[in-house]
């Protein structure tokens, strides 16, 4: 049977410095440790070079860091099928398939489906030529959901309850066997609702007022609006959320000045807003939209205002 040389390259992370490195390869259920080495400490990467490896076979590597004698505590059993699957590598020395890359088809959307179960739905078109092969949905280069091939059109794949109000890379790529193709341009999805967009602030500067306007957000969703009134930078809770499926906000600013519209100043804050659902009895919320900046008028002597620079 042939013999193969395979390069391995990992992306070295999680780096103190004056590590070294130890790499084991599993053929069928056993483990040999096969190279030691210092670890780079200034490329993001680095290549390990197996030699003399039997074509077609079915090959397992790990690697793990070594520093003072020590390890990470989920690099500590001395069985390397236990470690983090961050670091497993899985192929087959000379395998001739030769995989395209496939396609995130549309905008990644997220549903909750249960009170303890939602999920991200990602669509998928095969690479022309490699519509027999598998495809495999990654968050954050984690393999999540397989559909095997043949496939015909668009395929829908699944990540059942990723970390809820999270933002997660998603991406696509084909696998036949042990080996995966190149992973696709990565797909943004945040784990609940969709964020508020066209957020605007909706007329000119009034007394102790301002109004934001957004588009129309998703069914049933009630829309929260924070600003930085009271503190800079700190936000808190305007008033309370809007009703459902509105589109606007008008917003009261507290009052501590016993005087009347007269010889007012302007006022510059931040205003943000996010969306609320509730479904199944859990509420979800999106990301926050904005901040924007939104004038109003106060007066010269307000004292609501004080976490503020004088005007």
């Amino acid at each position: 049977m042939p013999l193969r040389d395979v390069t391995l390259n990992y992306q070295l992370a999680e780096r103190v410095g004056d590590e070294t490195y130890e790499l084991w390869l599993r053929t069928g259920t056993s483990w040999a440790l096969v190279q030691t080495g210092a670890v780079e400490q200034v490329d993001p990467s680095q290549d390990f070079l197996i030699a003399d490896l039997e074509e077609g076979t079915p090959y397992v590597a790990q690697l793990r860091f070594v520093r003072e004698g020590r390890y990470r505590t989920d690099y500590l059993a001395g069985n390397p099928d236990s470690w983090p699957n961050q670091s497993r590598v899985a192929f087959e020395p000379g395998l001739s398939e030769e995989l395209g890359i496939p396609t995130i088809a549309g905008a990644p959307t997220w549903a909750r489906t249960g009170a303890s179960a939602q999920g991200v739905t990602v669509n998928a078109d095969a690479d022309t030529g490699s519509e027999a092969y598998a495809i495999q949905l990654l968050r954050n280069g984690v393999v999540v959901d397989e559909v095997a091939g043949p496939h015909v059109g668009t395929v829908e794949l699944f990540d059942a309850d990723p970390p809820i109000a999270t933002l997660h890379a998603y991406t696509v790529r084909h696998a036949v066997g042990l080996q995966v193709g190149t992973q696709s341009a990565p797909a943004n999805r945040w784990t609940g609702p969709d964020a508020p967009t066209g957020l605007v602030e909706s007329h000119v500067a009034t007394w102790y007022n301002y109004s934001l306007d957004w588009d129309t957000p998703p069914s049933g969703a009630v829309t929260r609006v924070q600003d930085d009134y009271l503190s800079v930078g700190i936000f808190a809770n305007r008033g309370s959320v809007t009703a459902e499926d509105a589109t606007t906000f008008a917003a009261t600013l507290e009052k501590n000045s016993a005087l009347d519209p007269n010889g007012n100043i302007p006022c510059y804050l931040q205003a943000r807003a996010r969306h609320e659902v509730t479904a199944f009895t859990v509420t979800d919320v999106s990301q926050w939209a904005g901040p924007i900046e939104v004038a109003t008028e106060i007066a010269s002597d307000e004292t609501a205002w004080d976490a503020r620079p004088a005007p």
